[in-house]
């Protein structure tokens, strides 16, 4: 009886339960069409989706209200962010952003911040906003005949112009300004202007490389077409390799790249022409320096970018490694575990050597990856140096804790590479004697301290030009430079900056600073204590003081507080790629008597555009806080 009892309750809550849902389900949906907006050609709805959905919910909430209402497209979703104001009630947070319909062949969807405007592929997992939009009816009527004649034409040749009534699956950019658009099953490519320059008929479209090539995939094999979409390598390969950029200078045969053909591997010019058939098993290597590490019949050897076999595959191991450390060595080991190394032109540099190659972490102490070791072995239980040569005149890097770690237990290669070092920093030159053999600190004279802020600066930029030069400077030294050089501006801006007789002249400092190794500095003179503060601004320095009236004392002119805030100043200029006004801005100090002192020589900055959404570059010149130049 108790049994019968609970099971009637549990049917009774059950039922009560049902109803609810029914209720809830049964309730109206919010109407987020409301009074529609009509702008240009289209209507859009009054507000969002109550909550924000993934890409499939809100495609498909969109689509349920019927009559024509959808996601917008990118262009649209564009349009409706350069109207927000006019449109209302959107969510403008930089962290918010909205669905947009367009997506890639993965799950990519496109979507539009509109806050700033910047714009995403984000994941179809993602939860978002959500605005619907439509045509006006008479668009609609005119839009739905115009695609069933191009879906029954299907006319999508090359030199078709793509515009927002095309019917497609996906869009996205390939680099170099161009696009890849599907339409159907099959992607094509488009140039800026989104005129197509291939029909839409290959399976996959990969980005483009800086040498101008895109990889496609066509039938399943994989080639190589050009901007003007013309094929330089027909698609005849399983895979194939990039075209690495060629000013990167390890990657001297950046025209030449591998293929894979039924479980074989061979290598192929950008030009379509290859260079060695499908001889080599798939683990063989790409170029690099001249040379190519290869595999056949279970040995490894290595080739020439003329396809030459110049080291014979007898070998059962390689290492290709210090290439990319700028040594001209490849090290190969035979089956009696010998050790062979050879330079990029296949010249024996060490005959084979019964000996073990050193590990530079765990076997030398080396703290970093990074760190340009040699080649080193171990024969008999002692280490010795490859001596091999340099392929260029870069000096190898070294962290200062490895350094100190072979200093006492591997004095030998500790001395091989101290011999790249400069000779070492002289008290003249190092920016620590401006605090010691000078005796100038934080209770000296602001003109004293300028001069020692000044001095550390221009040390710590010269630094920053000899690595942008390819010279030597250890991590030690330059983090010195770091430490002095903050420490004074520490000092300066405590005590110094806001003195109207050092402020200029300390915000130039700070200017060339931000400028780095691109500043216009003079050469590094020591600082001199000067006894008399009316006569501290050195010889090097080309700002003018700002005058003292002669009846205002010292006192009262170091008491005076200066404005040493910064003002927006804009310009508008033109996108690089599609025309449109985008906007250049930079910080200039906000009073007069600093704005027209205030200047920046070679300045790199960039802004989006908010038409095709892509980034420009300009350099820029500022003088007197005015833009002179902007490219």
């Amino acid at each position: 009886m108790k049994s019968l009892s609970k099971f009637l309750v549990l049917l009774f809550l059950i039922k009560i339960m049902s109803t609810n849902i029914s209720a809830q389900t049964s309730l109206p949906p919010i109407n987020v069409i409301g009074k529609t907006i009509e702008i240009g050609e289209y209507e859009v709805a009054q507000i969002d989706f109550s909550q924000r959905m993934t890409w499939d919910e809100a495609k498909t909430a969109c689509l349920n209200l019927g009559d024509g209402w959808r996601l917008p497209t990118v262009f649209e979703l564009n349009f409706l962010y350069q109207n927000k104001e006019k449109i209302g009630n959107f969510n403008i947070s930089s962290t918010q952003y909205y669905w947009g319909n367009n997506q890639t062949a993965g799950l990519e969807r496109w979507a539009q911040c509109f806050f700033n405007g910047g714009t995403i592929y984000g994941s179809a997992d993602w939860y978002l906003n959500t605005r619907a939009i439509r045509f006006k009816k008479e668009k609609q009527n005119s839009n739905s005949n115009s695609e069933i004649n191009l879906n029954k034409l299907d006319v999508f040749e090359k030199g078709t112009r793509i515009t927002r009534d095309t019917k497609y699956n996906a869009i996205k950019g390939l680099g170099e300004n161009m696009n890849a658009i599907q339409i159907k099953d099959k992607w094509a490519i488009a140039n800026s202007s989104w005129i197509l320059v291939t029909s839409p008929k290959f399976d996959e479209i990969l980005n483009y490389r800086v040498s101008g090539n895109c990889e496609v995939v066509l039938n399943g094999k994989h080639g190589y077409v050009n901007l003007e979409g013309e094929f330089t390598i027909q698609p005849l390969y399983d895979k194939i390799g990039s075209f690495e950029p060629c000013n990167n200078k390890y990657f001297a045969n950046c025209d030449i790249t591998s293929y894979d053909l039924a479980g074989k591997r061979g290598f192929v010019k950008n030009n379509g022409k290859e260079i060695t058939s499908p001889l080599y098993s798939l683990e063989s290597g790409d170029f690099i320096s001249g040379i190519a590490y290869v595999k056949l019949n279970n040995y490894w050897g290595a080739i020439d970018i003329n396809g030459n076999l110049i080291i014979p595959c007898k070998y059962t191991e390689v290492k290709n490694s210090y290439l990319y450390r700028g040594y001209n060595a490849i090290v190969f080991t035979d089956a009696l575990g010998q050790i062979s190394v050879f330079s990029n032109d296949g010249k024996l540099v060490m005959p084979p050597k019964k000996a073990k190659l050193a590990d530079q972490m765990y076997d030398l102490g080396s703290v970093s990856t990074g760190d340009d070791f040699p080649p080193v072995i171990k024969v008999n239980g002692k280490y010795e140096i490859v001596k091999v040569e340099r392929l260029d005149a870069s000096i190898p890097q070294i962290e200062d804790r490895s350094l100190e770690s072979l200093k006492t237990k591997f004095p030998q290669i500790y001395k091989y590479f101290k011999s790249f070092y400069p000779e070492e920093v002289t008290n003249s030159q190092s920016s620590n004697t401006v605090s010691t053999n000078n005796n100038i600190n934080q209770n000296s004279d602001c003109g004293d301290i300028v001069n020692a802020y000044e001095y550390s600066a221009r040390a710590h930029i010269t630094a920053l030009k000899k690595i942008k030069k390819n010279q030597f400077v250890t991590f030690r030294e330059m983090n010195d430079l770091e430490n002095d050089m903050r420490k004074w501006q520490d000092i300066v801006m405590k005590k110094c900056a806001y003195d109207p007789k050092y402020a200029i002249r300390v915000m130039n400092i700070g200017n060339q600073l931000l400028l780095g190794y691109n500043s216009t500095f003079p050469p590094i003179n020591e600082p001199k204590i000067s006894k008399n503060i009316n006569n501290t601004t050195t010889a090097n320095s080309n700002v003018n003081k700002p005058t003292i009236s002669a009846n205002k004392t010292a006192s009262k002119t170091e008491n005076k507080q200066v404005d040493l805030s910064y003002e927006s100043l804009s310009q508008s200029v033109s996108c690089k790629f599609c025309g449109n006004s985008v906007t250049v801005e930079k910080n200039v100090p906000r009073s007069p008597e600093f704005k027209t002192s205030f200047n920046q020589i070679g300045g790199v900055t960039s802004s989006m555009c908010q038409k095709c959404h892509k980034t420009s570059s300009f350099t820029y010149e500022i003088k007197a806080g005015r833009f002179t130049k902007i490219n």
